[in-house]
C-alpha cells in the first residue's frame, strides 16, 4: 500500500571556476531497519542532478517499487559531489577547504 513520494532538495552549486563546470550532485538512499546507526541494505541509486550556482528546489521521486518503505520511518539519505579546493584553483587564495554543494533544506511530500 506504499505510495511514490517526493523528495524536495534545496541546493547549489555555488561560485565555481568555469573549466569545472556545473557542480553535479548524486544521490543514493537506504531504508533504515532501526534508526542510525544500524543500516541494513544496498543503498538504492536515485540519480545525479546537474546544479545551477544559486540554490534552488529539486525534486526527486521516491518509487516504493524501487525504495521499499522503512519499518522505522528512517531514511538514510547520501549526497555525494566532487568537491574542489579554492587554494589550488587560484594561487591569490587561502583557502584550502574542499567545497562542495550548498544544502538549504530537505523536505519530503507525497508525489503530486
Amino acid at each position: 500500500g506504499a505510495r511514490p513520494a517526493e523528495l524536495r532538495l534545496e541546493l547549489g552549486g555555488g561560485q565555481r571556476p568555469a573549466h569545472l563546470g556545473p557542480a553535479e550532485v548524486c544521490l543514493s538512499a537506504t531504508p533504515e531497519a532501526a534508526v542510525w546507526p544500524a543500516n541494513q541494505g544496498a543503498p538504492v541509486e536515485l540519480g545525479c542532478l546537474t546544479l545551477g550556482e544559486r540554490r534552488e528546489t529539486y525534486a526527486v521521486t521516491l518509487d516504493p517499487a524501487l525504495l521499499p518503505p522503512a519499518p522505522s520511518g528512517t531514511l538514510l539519505l547520501r549526497l555525494d559531489s566532487r568537491p574542489w579546493t579554492p587554494a589550488a584553483e587560484d594561487p591569490r587564495q587561502t583557502d584550502r577547504r574542499a567545497v562542495g554543494v550548498l544544502l538549504g533544506g530537505v523536505a519530503l511530500a507525497p508525489a503530486p
